[in-house]
């Protein structure tokens, strides 16, 4: 009988150096980053701002704005996640929903009509629905945990969205990124937009743009001329 392992194999096998595997954490991580940057919302100048910074501190807002916040790749790494649901519910639904319009682009501005000052809001709606007037935004989480709806800085980001493109209503729609589980708020309705908040987000947007221009070139978080406010995202800063 033939010895089909021979010494020849044996040597062979011996001889073979382990090949290295690709770093895997490494290698995502450097394109979480990457797609970070590529899809970061910076506005450098005093006067435009998206529905997602106007709905932060002052602090924060700017920081966001000027492209100053520091996010880890964890961090990173579930803003993508949530950017992905996103892209698989507009794959999907897409077809439901002809008459709708997904990633509705939103261009508004407000114009001071004593001194011609200007704020612009520019951005884009999650879904746009123009027959009813309605718009839907979006809202990924991990899970259900404290979850207790409505959350401020959402209303605000969707009362811009509705502003801009003339809409009477609104719903968020939370979606759960470990099982596509939906609940939506209002559960049954919808919000009616609120001018009262508007008026709030847009003399925010005011401070902050006169806060931009009188500080002058700002390059670093210590640059911002507004304090840590207590919220809980300067908290986490």
């Amino acid at each position: 009988m033939s010895n089909e392992n021979s010494d020849t194999d044996t040597d062979r096998a011996v001889a073979q150096p382990t090949p290295d595997p690709v770093d895997w954490e490494a290698q995502i991580g450097q394109t979480i980053r990457d797609t970070a940057e590529q899809d970061s919302h910076v506005e450098r100048d005093a006067v435009t701002f998206h529905p997602s910074q106007l709905a932060k501190c002052k602090r924060q807002a700017t920081l966001a704005k000027l492209g100053l916040k520091d996010f880890d790749t964890d961090t990173l790494g579930t803003f993508r996640a949530g950017t992905l649901v996103h892209e698989w519910l507009q794959s999907e639904l897409a077809d439901q929903f002809p008459n709708c319009e997904f990633e509705r682009e939103i261009q508004e501005t407000y114009t001071n009509p004593v001194n011609g000052e200007e704020i612009r809001v520019t951005g884009r709606a999650d879904l746009w629905n123009p027959e009813q007037g309605i718009v839907y935004d979006f809202k990924t989480r991990g899970g259900w945990y404290n979850f207790n709806p409505p959350t401020d800085r959402h209303l605000d980001q969707l009362t811009l969205y509705m502003d801009a493109l003339d809409a009477e209503a609104g719903q968020i729609v939370y979606v759960n990124r470990k099982n596509l589980e939906i609940r939506p708020w209002p559960a049954d309705t919808t919000y009616p937009f609120d001018a009262d908040r508007r008026a709030k987000l847009l003399q925010k947007a005011r401070k902050i743009r006169d806060g931009i221009r009188e500080a002058g070139e700002i390059t670093s978080k210590a640059d911002v001329p507004f304090e840590d406010c207590g919220c809980w995202l300067c908290g986490q800063e």
